[in-house]
């Protein structure tokens, strides 16, 4: 909407930056004291990632390379492949981000009545079939909506696979999380540079095949999440 308006980049930071700042602050006073979260903080050490720990951090890191290709070559794959303005192709993105976020809010009623590893296989396989189509798509409004698909098929990688990482036995949760995490994030890191050189020696529309690839490898350890947890 903004680029639509005209209104350049540092005023556009300015405003959304601002916005955050203010949500942060006032989101913080609603933030647990450090004494509700752990009564030995003395006891949590980082545990080096193996066995159980080690699978759901390989899972993370599928879910997040996703997700990190997503921020980075969506909005620029629509402008390629498709034809859109730059305005109506951060409609790729901005729909991805609000299947998500949609997901995210709605995750903890699925859990009533699925099991995690279903919700995440099943989420898996949607955001699988999500990306393929809007790679396969030849018109813009079938990318975007794939786009969409993908997003709240990734929604329940980050709060079920941190909440399994949080229950294995052995390490704090705390320790645990960190370990889990260390592993996943690095998938938001090498994510979009590989697809980026990937794009180098074919084009983007086919390098973003990793990501339909990742997140097939995402649904098929997300059913042996429940042997191995």
């Amino acid at each position: 909407m903004l680029l639509r308006l005209g209104w350049p980049a540092p005023m556009q930071f300015a405003v959304v930056g601002g916005g955050l700042g203010i949500a942060a602050a006032l989101a913080a006073a609603g933030l647990r004291p450090d004494a509700a979260l752990s009564s030995t903080p003395s006891a949590a050490r980082f545990a080096w990632p193996r066995g159980r720990l080690l699978w759901i951090g390989l899972l993370i890191l599928a879910g997040l390379l996703a997700e990190g290709a997503m921020y980075d070559w969506s909005v620029l794959y629509l402008q390629q492949h498709t034809g859109l303005s730059q305005d109506r192709a951060a409609l790729g993105y901005a729909a991805f981000a609000a299947a998500m976020a949609a997901g995210r809010f709605g995750i903890d009623r699925l859990r009533r009545r699925f099991s995690d590893p279903a919700l995440l296989a099943s989420g898996a396989l949607l955001a699988t079939f999500g990306m393929a189509g809007a790679l396969l798509s030849p018109h813009p409004a079938g990318a975007i909506a794939g786009f969409a698909l993908a997003g709240a098929g990734l929604a329940p990688v980050v709060p079920l696979l941190y909440t399994a990482a949080s229950r294995v036995p052995g390490p704090t949760s705390a320790a645990a999380l960190a370990a889990a995490s260390s592993i996943g994030y690095a998938g938001m890191l090498i994510g979009p540079p590989l697809i980026g050189l990937a794009a180098e020696f074919t084009s983007l529309a086919t390098a973003l095949w990793i990501v339909v690839l990742a997140l097939g490898a995402l649904t098929l350890g997300s059913w042996r999440l429940k042997r191995v947890t």
